[in-house]
């Protein structure tokens, strides 16, 4: 999974892929 965006920022990343906004949150 490529982290474009830093973690902090689950706006964006909700907007693209929730399932991937929590496995950036988990790790």
């Amino acid at each position: 999974m490529l982290q474009i965006w830093p973690v902090r920022n689950p706006r964006p990343c909700a907007e693209k892929v929730i399932i991937n906004c929590n496995m950036n949150n988990f790790i």
